[in-house]
């Protein structure tokens, strides 16, 4: 018998690639409801594709549900008046029925399967973490085999911690958003971690932090005067905070949190030089970045 099979151990990314295939060669539109198969998630995620039980067949009072040499079960449109019996008796929920048409269902025609970018014997991976703050430490990169593969730009510098410094990166994406969507937007989070260093006279010399934000904010003005609406930026962060995956080494605020991972001390809240250059900035909306 002809029927489409989930590979064992394959892994499923929901796409929707299989999906959009399915739609767009018979109804000529990417609609996850007007595919004859779906992605659920039960344990995993997978697809779920018809396994040819019949049960569709058995419920059509016109008997226009018919299995063919190869055993898959082919829905005559002449005969179907689209009374959608057979819908509701597909146990997996996967025939189509629109208002006004007949009804339709997988026919094996292999679309889908075409249409899947996971590559055999590669695996999806997640983000790798740098935990030690030296450059190159990074574990690994994100990867969805067939979809995308993240990897470093030799092109660009990058934080401690291996996250790329991108400023021209910044303002492209407000240009190729803003001209696809239209929308005003804004800038919830942009800040550097780094390793800050409290000096004997009580003093956070920062200067890179102050650079970090003042190439990305002046690639926000490159993207304002390109014609993007931008409501706000906002800074990461005010204060020195937890890193999730870093502890407290990792240091992002405009104001020194006086403690380590080990010793909290009496955490005394220090201003940094990029306190007095942002609260400037603050002051001019922007315009003072020097």
């Amino acid at each position: 018998m002809k029927k489409l099979k989930v590979k064992k151990g394959s892994t499923c990314m929901a796409c929707l690639a299989c999906v959009g295939a399915c739609s767009e060669a018979f109804y000529k539109v990417f609609d996850p409801d007007k595919a004859c198969l779906q992605i659920v998630e039960k344990k995993a995620v997978r697809p779920i594709a018809c396994p040819q039980c019949g049960k569709c067949a058995e419920a059509c009072p016109e008997g226009a549900i018919t299995q063919n040499p190869k055993g898959v079960y082919m829905i005559n449109k002449k005969k179907c008046t689209g009374c959608g019996a057979c819908a509701k008796a597909c146990p997996f929920g996967l025939i189509v029925k629109t208002e006004g048409n007949p009804a339709s269902k997988c026919i094996a025609c292999g679309i889908c399967a075409k249409a899947c970018p996971m590559e055999e014997g590669k695996e999806i991976r997640y983000s790798g973490v740098n935990w030690s703050g030296k450059k190159g430490d990074m574990s690994g990169f994100e990867t969805h085999p067939g979809f995308y593969e993240m990897c470093k730009n030799p092109n660009l510098d990058t934080t401690d911690w291996d996250w790329a410094i991108d400023p021209t990166g910044l303002e492209y994406i407000f240009r190729d958003i803003y001209t696809r969507y239209n929308k005003p937007l804004m800038v919830t989070e942009n800040g550097m971690g780094a390793f800050d260093t409290l000096t004997e006279d009580g003093r956070v010399h920062d200067d890179y932090r102050i650079k970090y934000l003042r190439d990305h904010i002046e690639a926000m003005h490159r993207a304002i005067d390109y014609g993007v609406e931008v409501l706000a930026y906002c800074p990461w962060s005010a204060v020195d905070l937890l890193s999730t995956s870093n502890g407290v080494k990792k240091r992002y605020g405009f104001i020194y949190v006086d403690r380590t991972d080990d010793d909290p001390k009496e955490c005394a809240r220090i201003r940094k030089d990029s306190f007095y250059w942002y609260k400037k900035v603050i002051a001019s909306n922007g315009e003072d970045l020097e």
